[in-house]
């Protein structure tokens, strides 16, 4: 691998990293904490769905569809807090997943600038308390399958 090559890899690393770090940090402060969380995003929502005695869609409204709804449910917790602790780390791991498809799909270069704009989330990690990254992750690891000629598995 040349030098530029192992520079934009080290660069992604690093970018990993730090959000890493930020989501670790964001976990242990207050703003992810308690009945007062500043950054609840959709976590207590999601938490309702979860707990819910019925069956979704029957007997009580569900505004996500069927894969979301099946995340939901794996990555909620006993309590609020615990499922946002699951739920911010599984975006984190999805965010290291769609760089590498995007490294995979379009080259080093596109998932360098995918994990530099995406910087902003470190210093509010709002998008790590949804599941918008499951959609993404879904929708760029298709379209990486299409440009590597894998049509037929892409499109489903």
């Amino acid at each position: 691998m040349p030098t530029r090559g192992r520079t934009i890899v080290w660069c992604c690393v690093a970018l990993l990293a730090v959000r890493l770090v930020a989501v670790g940090v964001a976990l242990d402060q207050r703003a992810t904490r308690g009945h007062q969380t500043v950054l609840p995003g959709d976590v207590r929502r999601f938490h309702q769905i979860a707990r819910h005695p019925g069956t979704p869609y029957a007997d009580f409204p569900v505004e996500y569809p069927p894969l979301t709804l099946a995340a939901i449910e794996a990555l909620d917790g006993r309590t609020v807090r615990d499922a946002t602790v699951h739920l911010m780390w599984s975006q984190v791991a999805l965010d290291g997943l769609i760089a590498l498809l995007l490294a995979w799909g379009w080259g080093r270069r596109a998932a360098l600038a995918y994990l530099v704009l995406g910087l902003a989330f470190v210093w509010y990690p709002y998008l790590y308390l949804r599941l918008d990254l499951l959609s993404v992750a879904l929708a760029v690891g298709g379209l990486a399958l299409v440009r590597r000629r894998y049509g037929t598995v892409g499109g489903a």
